[in-house]
């Protein structure tokens, strides 16, 4: 019975942080990981990975809801396509030339200081 707790547990977060990529997406892909590494019995290269894609599948879901409900600007589309494909394909070439422990640091570090930023143009701007 515990293990099936665990894993509706498991199951629930990963579904709650695919809600939160379709709805807003900052710093989903730091929780996704986060999640991914604590319950996978992965090496984190695969647990990445495994979050790249789930990341993109639900972005696909967002963008196609997105563009069938509202106004698209189109001219915005072009640019962030283009980082988020040099962005897809440089990651994992990083991931597997880079140590572990220092890529878990900097996305820590990225994590923390992006947190802050988000904290601080909510309360103090």
């Amino acid at each position: 019975m515990q293990g099936r707790l665990v894993t509706l547990a498991k199951n629930t977060a990963i579904f709650l942080v695919g809600l939160y990529i379709g709805y807003f997406g900052a710093s989903a892909g730091i929780i996704l990981l986060a999640i991914l590494s604590v319950t996978l019995d992965q090496t984190f290269t695969v647990s990445n990975a495994i979050k790249n894609f789930t990341t993109f599948v639900a972005n696909i879901f967002s963008i196609v809801i997105y563009a069938l409900t509202t106004k698209v600007y189109w001219s915005m589309v072009l640019p962030l396509g283009v980082g988020l494909f040099i962005g897809g394909y440089a990651g994992p070439i990083v991931v597997r030339h880079v140590s572990v422990k220092l890529l878990q640091r900097v996305i820590a570090f990225g994590a923390f200081g992006l947190a802050a930023y988000f904290f601080y143009d909510a309360y103090f701007k």
